[in-house]
């Protein structure tokens, strides 16, 4: 039967189907190569944590304004993810950095690198704390010897190594004044201190554009800065971490003697903002929107998980809670 089959298979021509295959796939590398129409939109391309899922890889969210293209961080498996979502990678204009934790940045040189697929011959600007323009400079060098075999194979017309892994730009922001990192056509993206332990520049990003304004948390337990800067936001952007869920995870990790003992776990929860917290937070700056993002731990994305997740948040906070997910697409406008 096996020798059956083995025959049947070696008789049919499959090159239909290859084609077709082979056609989807240069069909979305020309769309994701092409402008970007009047749009304001939100894409979510990870939304775990650093234990990503299947169903939520490390965070990256992505900013569709102004005819360009800006991430909002870019963990690992960040163009795979913005790849099969159909973003506009040609147009790619900025990487703004919330803070450098690996889950953070772990996916910046793979979209620095690859956007020349999409037609991409300007320099991207990766901006954030201290230290980003010292990881940039990392990553070009480790991706040298690729790059020059690149450029010989492509020719320097197509890739060049100052667009691949050049622009990068730390900022430093002191007390609780935010600092201007991007105004062009209308857009102006603000940086701001949030309070993430260990991390003395960690940050939170305001972004405003067409009468609305969007927060963007970046890590953090509860912060002065964001309670200043998302005072009245169209919508907020946050980090959230469900306390019942992780302290079970704690429990476990203890019962089967895992590699992390229960007291450091509940060191990484002092780090960031309980969902309980947060609904205080986005009902005290009255917030229209809060998105959380960044779910601490990542959870499957279906229904019965979200409403677990957000126990309780609805009885603080009165505004539209929304669990993002790997994919989501948000028109801010129609909000």
């Amino acid at each position: 039967m096996l020798v059956m089959l083995t025959g049947y298979l070696y008789s049919q021509d499959f090159r239909p189907v290859v084609y077709k295959a082979a056609e989807n796939s240069v069909a979305k590398i020309v769309a994701s190569s092409g402008g970007i129409d009047d749009d304001f939109k939100l894409l979510f391309c990870g939304t775990g944590s650093p234990s990503r899922s299947p169903d939520r890889g490390q965070p990256c969210t992505a900013l569709i304004a102004a005819g360009k293209l800006f991430l909002f961080d870019a963990g690992e498996g960040a163009i795979a993810k913005l790849t099969e979502f159909n973003a506009p990678l040609g147009q790619l204009h900025s990487i703004f950095l919330t803070h450098l934790h690996s889950d953070h940045i772990s996916g910046v040189a793979e979209v620095l690198h690859n956007t020349w697929l999409y037609g991409r011959l300007h320099i991207v600007e990766t901006v954030g704390p201290p230290g980003t323009l010292q990881i940039i400079k990392g990553f070009e060098h480790a991706y040298s010897l690729d790059l020059h075999e690149r450029i010989r194979v492509l020719g320097p017309e197509n890739l060049d190594s100052d667009t691949a892994f050049r622009g990068a730009r730390d900022v430093m922001v002191e007390g609780s004044a935010a600092k201007v990192v991007y105004q062009d056509n209308g857009l102006v993206i603000r940086a701001f201190l949030v309070t993430h332990p260990d991390w003395p520049q960690a940050y939170g990003y305001r972004i405003e554009y067409r009468d609305k304004v969007i927060v963007i948390s970046g890590d953090t337990r509860p912060s002065e800065g964001i309670t200043r800067y998302a005072k009245g936001a169209d919508i907020l952007i946050h980090e959230a971490l469900n306390t019942e869920i992780f302290d079970y995870v704690g429990e476990q990790m203890e019962a089967q003697g895992g590699p992390m003992p229960k007291d450091r776990i509940a060191r990484i929860a002092s780090a960031h903002t309980s969902t309980l917290a947060l609904a205080e937070i986005a009902e005290k700056t009255e917030v229209g929107h809060l998105i959380i993002t960044h779910l601490i731990p990542a959870m499957p994305a279906n229904w019965a998980a979200d409403k677990f997740f957000t126990s309780g948040m609805s009885d603080i906070y009165h505004g539209k809670i929304i669990v993002a997910r790997d994919g989501q697409s948000i028109d801010v406008l129609a909000l």
